[in-house]
């Protein structure tokens, strides 16, 4: 399409981290007799994982493993265990299960993440059926195994949680509805995938993603280097060039070239691309994760001519596949579970740090704390049902541990802190939480991350009584998924 460059690479150059990690693909023309004739149905391109026991150990890597290709490594999730360690930034190097079916788990884990990304890399760059069917047929048969073997071996991870099972189980089910819907999305007469065909595809793999990562986090592995979304989707951003200049380009169509400098934070050296600074992304990873997707989102839902017919100007209630696709895509966006359901940038920490100390209730897997507290300000963070706890999984993140610590609390926990500033990032619409903190709350100045009344933010009570006693001090933009309209302010005490 105009203005977005045709990928010149080969199968070779998409898929050569996998190659280097131990995967074999072969590119073959097969023939099948019907009858008494024998059709030629193309190139049938067979990827598959090497037989073995367990994930290849570090020394099955190349020798000579450069930056780039190590980045890959990690990103697609091919990178053994002391490489995910260091990933989390985990002390010590995982090891091995001497039991033997935990071992072949752990083989099939793997198996089923680099499948994934395999997968994905065929839609999502390459936009080629062939590849994404082959990788998905291997994902399919390492998922029913992966099954078998849990149902042979119950009690596998290292985790000692009464919910191990359940996770288990969770994990089997999910594989079993997301693979088959990837793979009858990429149903094509052709060789291709259109772009709408890709983005149903993508989006069931990132569902399948996902299982995976909240598996990882909430039970543990004990071998197979699950990336987290900053470095995965990245990757999968980085591997074609055109998303870059998909994305520069439709931020100059709608003008929005300076807002995207200013709110998120990107930068282009002469006569390049827009990127998200290295420091930038490593410094806040949820904000690398959204410009990462919405760098692939603007080459396959704008770049590629997706919806230029109108497809997606009709009612959610007709069957339209773009309007389909395009509802998978968004939904497909789990990164909130994981990180915050509101992503922050250096103007919204600044503004913050400048009113701390900070209490804040409702904070979730603690991860604004974990961003101010990195800069020095002192947060003191609580939430009803911390996450990672032994109790009822929380709410909004389930089981995945905290990024920064959360006690527990709720809004007598800021009501013991008049001293402090209170910070609510997106309290849920439902329930009363944020408004009671407001009625405890005996403090000069209030910190609200979300939506404005009527939006997915607090009840109308709440902002009732935020209007009443308090007066707007200062606003701030915020990036936003492209779902929401949040942004931060901050309010302090009206003089009565």
């Amino acid at each position: 399409m105009e203005g977005i460059p045709s990928s010149k690479q080969t199968w070779e150059d998409v898929f050569g981290a996998h190659q280097a990690a131990g995967w074999h693909f072969e590119l073959a023309d097969s023939r099948t007799n019907l009858g008494s004739r024998k059709r030629k149905r193309g190139p049938q391109l067979l990827p598959q994982v090497h037989t073995a026991k367990a994930p290849p150990e570090p020394a099955a890597l190349p020798p000579q493993v450069s930056k780039g290709l190590l980045a890959r490594l990690r990103g697609y999730g091919l990178a053994t265990a002391p490489h995910a360690c260091e990933l989390w930034q985990v002390e010590g190097a995982a090891a091995l299960p001497e039991d033997r079916v935990a071992r072949r788990i752990c083989a099939l884990l793997w198996q089923l993440v680099t499948g994934v990304s395999a997968a994905r890399l065929a839609a999502a760059v390459l936009l080629d059926a062939g590849w994404a069917r082959a990788a998905l047929a291997a994902v399919h048969k390492a998922a029913a195994e992966l099954r078998s073997a849990v149902e042979a071996r119950a009690a596998w991870t290292r985790s000692a949680l009464p919910s191990s099972s359940r996770a288990a189980s969770a994990l089997v089910a999910a594989l079993a509805a997301r693979v088959p819907a990837a793979q009858r999305a990429c149903t094509s007469t052709g060789s291709g995938l259109s772009p709408e065909q890709a983005v149903m595809v993508m989006a069931e793999l990132d569902g399948a993603y996902y299982a995976l990562l909240e598996h990882a986090l909430c039970c543990g592995w004990a071998a197979p280097a699950m990336p987290p979304p900053h470095a995965w989707f990245p990757a999968f951003a980085t591997a074609h060039p055109g998303n870059a200049m998909a994305c520069e380009r439709l931020l100059c169509v709608r003008g929005q070239l300076d807002f995207a400098r200013e709110v998120w934070g990107v930068r282009a050296k002469p006569g390049g691309a827009l990127r998200l600074p290295c420091k930038a992304a490593e410094a806040n990873p949820l904000l690398a994760v959204l410009f990462a997707r919405f760098q692939e989102g603007a080459r396959l839902l704008h770049g590629l001519g997706f919806g230029a017919s109108g497809e997606l100007d009709t009612y959610a209630d007709q069957p339209w596949p773009a309007y389909l696709a395009l509802r998978a895509w968004r939904e497909s966006a789990r990164e909130c579970h994981f990180y915050a359901y509101a992503p922050p940038n250096r103007a919204a920490l600044r503004a913050l740090a400048a009113r701390s100390p900070l209490v804040e209730v409702g904070a979730g897997l603690g991860y604004w704390a974990a961003l101010l507290r990195s800069a020095g300000t002192a947060v003191a963070a609580c939430d009803a049902s911390p996450p990672g706890a032994r109790g009822a999984p929380n709410k909004y993140h389930g089981r995945v541990p905290a990024i920064s610590p959360v006690l527990s609390g709720g809004p007598r926990f800021a009501a013991a802190r008049p001293d402090h500033a209170l910070l609510l990032c997106y309290p849920p619409p439902q329930g009363s939480m944020a408004e009671d903190c407001l009625r405890l709350y005996r403090g000069a100045c209030v910190c609200l991350v979300g939506e404005a009344p009527g939006g997915d933010t607090g009840t109308r009570g709440f902002f009732r009584a935020l209007q009443a006693d308090f007066e707007l001090a200062q606003r701030l933009r915020l990036p936003n998924w492209s779902d929401t309209i949040g942004n931060a302010r901050a309010a302090v005490a009206s003089v009565i």
